[in-house]
Parts: C-alpha cells; sequence; structure tokens
C-alpha cells in the first residue's frame, strides 16, 4: 500500500499543481479581459468624441461656405460698380 499511497500523493499533488496552473491562467484572462473591455469603453469615447468634433467642423465649414458665398457675391457687385464707373 505504500507505493499505492505515494502514487496517490504524486496524484494529488499534479492535481493541485495543475489547479495553480489553470487559476493562474484564470487571473491573466481575466486582467486581459478587462484590460480588453476598457480599451473598448476608451475607443467608444474616442469615437463619440469624434463624431461630435466632427460635426462640430462640418457645421463651421457650412458657416463659412456661406459667408464666402455672401462674400464673393458683394465682391462681384463692387467688381460691376468699379468697372460701370471705370466705363461711365
Amino acid at each position: 500500500m505504500d507505493s499505492l499511497e505515494a502514487a496517490g500523493d504524486r496524484f494529488d499533488e499534479a492535481l493541485n499543481q495543475m489547479q495553480k496552473s489553470l487559476d493562474t491562467v484564470n487571473e491573466r484572462v481575466t486582467v486581459a479581459l478587462r484590460r480588453s473591455e476598457e480599451d473598448l469603453c476608451a475607443a467608444n469615447d474616442e469615437i463619440i468624441r469624434l463624431k461630435n468634433a466632427f460635426a462640430d467642423l462640418q457645421r463651421k465649414h457650412d458657416d463659412l461656405r456661406s459667408v464666402a458665398g455672401v462674400v464673393s457675391t458683394r465682391i462681384d457687385h463692387a467688381t460691376v460698380k468699379v468697372r460701370s464707373l471705370l466705363e461711365g
């Protein structure tokens, strides 16, 4: 029975080592998942921030385009007046 008990002890030790290894791997996976989730949340926040910034820039672009149209029209009218005065 001594050899059977020794084999049982070695088996128990092997199981304990496997459990420790599994616990270590599980902890690493848990940490990796938490980091991945944090990274995903940060990426989503950045996407929202960029979408808002893009919408703001789009509004500013539209405003500038509108102003540029008004300025262009005024310059055209001024050019016509100056030509008529010069020709006149």
